[in-house]
């Protein structure tokens, strides 16, 4: 399982890694990276509040493609398919979150779809709950 590099220690959870797909563009690179983090740290908030626990280190995978003006360090044994949470292009769900799920329901998935238009607000909402509530759902 992709989960078993993720770790609870202390009520953190730790090795999160965020993989954006080589396919997305780098048009709105900084406000997609800025949107993820933004909404983890929401998230960690809303999780903590709720259960104790916390995203202690989450990492963003950003595609080769992307040149960006930040602090960034090389990839060394990271890629998309260890990653809990992909962002992508839209999917069988258009731009709504998603878990791809093959086992049984209580069982742990194999990641998180998220699409760059959702985490810009740019995606028709068909819940009015904001992205924090959404992925600790997920």
């Amino acid at each position: 399982s992709i989960y078993s590099a993720i770790t609870l220690y202390e009520g953190g959870y730790s090795n999160i890694l965020i993989a954006i797909d080589q396919n997305v563009s780098d048009n709105n690179s900084l406000e997609i990276i800025t949107a993820i983090q933004k909404a983890f740290k929401k998230c960690s908030e809303l999780l903590y509040q709720t259960t104790g626990l916390y995203f202690r280190s989450v990492t963003i995978l950003i595609p080769n493609h992307w040149k960006l003006d930040m602090d960034q360090q090389q990839a060394h044994t990271e890629n998309i398919q260890e990653a809990a949470i992909h962002v992508g292009s839209e999917g069988i769900y258009d731009s709504q979150p998603w878990t791809v799920q093959p086992g049984g329901c209580g069982e742990p998935g194999l990641y998180i779809h998220l699409t760059p238009q959702l985490l810009l607000g740019k995606a028709c909402h068909w819940s009015k709950l904001p992205i924090d509530n959404l992925l600790v759902r997920e």
